[in-house]
C-alpha cells in the first residue's frame, strides 16, 4: 500500500470533517452581510472575514476552480486593467493607486464566490446554506428589535456597544429625523441595508426550489422585520416578492385555501390597527409624496444616479472607483467603467433573469435601491442569486481544474 503524503492525510482528514466545515465556512458568510457595513478605515469586516473564508478554502484543500471559470475571471479584470490604462494615459483626473487597489478587490471578490460557489455546489450544501442564512436574518432582527427598544427606552438599555464600528447618528434611524418613528437597522448602517439582506432571504426561500420545515414561519418573522425597518423601498421590493409568488401560484393552479390563512389575515388586521399611525406615515403619507413630486428618492435612484456620465466618456467612463456615492449599482457600472462595464453587468443580470425570473426582477431592483459593487455585499448577493436561482440537485462537479489535488470530497448537507 502506497504511502500517503501529509498533504492528502490532510485533506482525507478533512473531507471527515465536511459537517463541521461547512458550517464554519457557510456562518462566515452569512456573517459577512452585515459586516460588509462595519469599516476599519477603507476595509471593511467583511473583506477581512471573506479573507479568513478563501484561507479556510485553501488550507483544507477545497480551493476549485473550473476551466470555464477562469475565463469568466479573467475576462472582466482584463476589461479593468485595459480601462486603467486607458484612463491613466487620458484622464489627468484619474488615480491610479484607486485604480489598482479597485482591480485587487474585484480580483479577490471574484475569486472567493467562484471557490464559495464550487463548494457550495459540489457538495449540495444549498439547503444549509438558506437555513444558515435564515437563522442569521432571523438573530439579526432579533438584535434589531432589541436596539430599538433600547432606543425608545431613552438609554435605559445599552445598545451603542453594537454599533461601534458603523454610524450613530440619528439620521440613521430616525424616520426622516422624527424621534417618534425609530427605524430597525440592527448591525447595518442603514434600515435599507438591513432591508436589502433579509429580502434576498426572503426571495431565495419564496423562488428556490429549496423547501424546509416550517418555511412559512421564517417568511412571516422576515416579513414583520422588514417592515419595521420602514423602509419604503425596501417594504416595496418585499411587496412585489409576494406579488410575483401569487400570481404563479395562480399560474400554476396551486393556490389553494387553508383555515390557517384566517389566523394570518386577523394578525395582519390586528398589526395594521395597533401600528396604523407608523403605517400611515411611512407608507401612505410617503406614497402621496412620490406621486406629488414631493419625495425625491425615486427620481434620485432613477434619474440622478445617473449624473456622472458625461458625454465624452461613455465609453470608457471616468475610471474605476472614481463615482460619488450614488444608489444605483448601474449607473456605477457606466460612470466607472463606461459601455462595457455595463454590458457586463447586463449579461449578469438578464442571465440570471432568463434562469429564475422572479428572482432576477428582485436582483435588479435592489440593485437599483442600494448602489456599488466595489463593496463586499453586491458580491455576496451575486453568490447567494447565482447558487439558488436554479437548484435542481442534479450533478455539479465535472471537469473541474483543481489548484490542488487531494482525494474526493464526500458529499454531504
Amino acid at each position: 500500500m502506497p504511502k500517503q503524503s501529509i498533504w492528502s492525510r490532510w485533506t482525507s482528514w478533512n473531507d471527515q470533517q465536511v459537517s463541521i466545515w461547512s458550517l464554519i465556512l457557510l456562518s462566515m458568510v452569512s456573517l459577512s452581510f452585515f459586516l460588509s457595513d462595519w469599516l476599519i478605515s477603507i476595509v471593511t469586516f467583511a473583506d477581512v472575514m471573506l479573507g479568513f473564508v478563501l484561507a479556510t478554502l485553501i488550507t483544507i484543500g477545497a480551493f476549485k476552480v473550473k476551466t470555464k471559470q477562469i475565463k469568466w475571471i479573467g475576462l472582466p479584470l482584463a476589461m479593468i486593467l485595459v480601462n486603467n490604462g486607458y484612463q491613466f494615459f487620458t484622464n489627468n483626473s484619474f488615480n491610479i493607486r484607486l485604480g489598482i487597489a479597485s482591480f485587487i478587490k474585484i480580483a479577490f471578490y471574484l475569486v472567493v464566490i467562484t471557490n464559495l460557489f464550487n463548494y457550495i455546489k459540489e457538495r449540495r450544501f444549498e439547503k444549509k446554506f438558506l437555513l444558515i442564512l435564515n437563522w442569521t436574518a432571523l438573530i439579526l432582527g432579533g438584535i434589531g428589535i432589541y436596539i430599538t427598544i433600547a432606543l425608545y427606552s431613552d438609554g435605559q438599555l445599552p445598545y451603542r456597544l453594537f454599533w461601534e464600528f458603523t454610524r450613530y447618528d440619528i439620521y440613521s434611524y430616525f424616520f426622516e429625523s422624527n424621534p417618534a418613528i425609530i427605524r430597525t437597522r440592527s448591525l447595518f448602517s442603514e434600515p435599507a441595508h438591513f432591508g436589502y439582506f433579509l429580502n434576498l432571504v426572503l426571495a431565495f426561500n419564496l423562488f428556490s426550489r429549496i423547501k424546509f420545515e416550517k418555511q412559512w414561519l421564517f417568511n412571516v418573522l422576515l416579513t414583520l422585520i422588514i417592515f419595521s425597518t420602514f423602509s419604503y423601498s425596501m417594504i416595496g421590493i418585499m411587496g412585489l416578492s409576494f406579488g410575483m409568488k401569487l400570481i404563479k401560484k395562480v399560474i400554476d393552479k396551486e393556490l389553494k385555501w387553508h383555515s390557517g390563512y384566517w389566523l394570518l389575515i386577523a394578525g395582519l388586521v390586528v398589526l395594521t390597527i395597533v401600528f396604523w399611525e407608523f403605517i400611515e406615515v411611512t407608507l401612505i403619507q410617503r406614497t402621496l409624496a412620490l406621486f406629488s413630486g414631493e419625495d425625491t428618492s425615486a427620481q434620485m435612484r432613477l434619474i440622478e444616479s445617473w449624473q456622472y456620465i458625461q458625454r465624452d466618456t461613455i465609453l470608457f467612463g471616468n475610471g474605476i472607483g472614481h463615482t460619488p456615492v450614488i444608489t444605483n449599482t448601474f449607473a456605477y457600472f457606466q460612470s466607472d467603467l463606461g459601455i462595457l462595464g455595463t454590458v457586463a453587468a447586463l449579461v449578469l443580470t438578464v442571465s440570471i433573469i432568463k434562469q429564475n425570473f422572479a428572482l432576477g426582477i428582485v436582483f435588479v431592483l435592489l440593485n437599483v435601491s442600494k448602489g456599488g459593487y466595489l463593496g463586499p455585499a453586491y458580491w455576496l448577493m451575486v453568490l447567494c442569486v447565482l447558487v439558488f436561482m436554479n437548484h435542481t440537485g442534479s450533478e455539479y462537479s465535472k471537469h473541474q481544474f483543481k489548484i490542488y489535488n487531494p482525494s474526493n470530497h464526500k458529499v454531504g448537507g
